[in-house]
């Protein structure tokens, strides 16, 4: 039987350093606890005395006519990935029909942030996930202030080796406070996360 190992260092009250909870350090110095050539591109923060140079993306919309009536389209200019999307106001608030909307765009976002730095903990805690299926629901909707978004709800299903149910939950929650784009919509919108083990 193999044991299953309980992760520690990754409560979101656990204090390491100077102070400084595990949310804090989610992205100090990743891959460096592993073989740094294994960590993605781009993740490594410098070390000290070391500049870099912040990562810069652009998308680029074009919009034409009335809020209402009108339409646009956006394109992932830095990677080109996508081109010329359609975008109108009936598909943030009505159906999509095929449309994408600024609220698809911010889960996809979110999901792929929190997919990263929940890996990147469970790997550095020594129970690296054979597989994260993440998602997002982002929620627009209209409240007395006028329309805005007012949730983000991540769901994640892991399949992650020796790991009990409890710890991966922990470390599920540590993950979404401490994503750079859950802390980009910390104070503003609202955050949770549902994570459960594959059976």
């Amino acid at each position: 039987m193999v044991r299953a190992r309980t992760i520690h260092n990754l409560s979101p009250l656990h204090v390491t350093g100077r102070d400084r909870t595990t949310i804090d350090r989610l992205w100090d110095d990743v891959g460096a606890d592993e073989n740094e050539s294994r960590a993605p591109a781009g993740l490594l923060r410098p070390k000290q005395g070391v500049t870099s140079m912040p990562a810069v993306r652009r998308a680029d919309v074009t919009w034409s006519g009335p809020l209402l009536t009108g339409s646009g389209s956006v394109s992932a200019s830095s990677s080109a990935a996508f081109e010329d999307l359609p975008v109108t106001w009936a598909s943030r608030t009505e159906t999509a029909d095929g449309r994408t909307s600024p609220e698809e765009l911010v889960a996809a976002a979110h999901a792929s942030c929190f997919a990263m730095a929940f890996s990147g903990a469970l790997t550095r805690a020594g129970t690296p996930p054979d597989r994260l299926s993440v998602s997002a629901e982002v929620t627009f909707d209209k409240v007395e202030a006028g329309w805005r978004v007012v949730s983000s709800a991540l769901t994640v299903v892991g399949v992650v080796p020796g790991m009990f149910a409890p710890d991966f939950r922990a470390a599920a929650e540590a993950a979404k406070d401490g994503c750079p784009i859950s802390q980009a919509l910390k104070g503003n919108v609202g955050l949770s996360v549902d994570a459960s083990l594959e059976d």
